[in-house]
This record gives structure tokens, C-alpha cells and sequence, in this order.
């Protein structure tokens, strides 16, 4: 048993590194794009990849954090129970 949970804990580790690899590496990608395009863009273009480049960090927060899912899709099904409740 302890064998099992060694090799399950081994596993669950290999894979949260894969997932730090990746995300580190899509992150440099995007930032990368972003700061090639906006050297390139004028006007309201360079407006638009301006604001993405200072929020960036809020698109990574789900990337860093990925215990907390990326969509509000459970409070809105909450919402949506309460308010059928209400209404029966």
C-alpha cells in the first residue's frame, strides 16, 4: 500500500510540474506576441494590446491558481436554482 501512494504521489507531482512547465512557457509565448505586435500596431490597436499587456496578470491568476475554476458557472447555477425556487 505505502508502495502505491509513493508511486500516486510521484505521479500527481510529475504531472503539477508538467502543468508549471506549460503554463510558464504559454505565458512567455503570449507576452512575447503581445510586445511583437504592439512595437508593430498604431492607434487603436496599440490602445487595445496596451490594456492586455498591463492586465495580463489577471488572465494568469487561473493559471496559477488552478484550484479555482476559470468561470462563474457554479454562482450563476446557484443564482438560477434560487430564483426557480422563488418562483414555484
Amino acid at each position: 500500500m505505502k508502495a502505491f501512494i509513493t508511486t500516486l504521489s510521484t505521479k500527481k507531482l510529475s504531472l503539477i510540474d508538467e502543468f508549471w512547465s506549460w503554463a510558464s512557457q504559454f505565458k512567455l509565448k503570449i507576452e512575447s506576441a503581445l510586445l511583437t505586435w504592439f512595437e508593430r500596431a498604431g492607434g487603436e490597436a496599440s490602445k487595445l494590446l496596451r490594456s492586455l499587456l498591463h492586465k495580463s496578470n489577471q488572465w494568469w491568476y487561473f493559471l496559477n491558481h488552478p484550484e479555482i475554476p476559470p468561470d462563474n458557472n457554479l454562482a450563476e447555477r446557484t443564482l438560477r436554482e434560487s430564483r426557480h425556487k422563488k418562483k414555484s
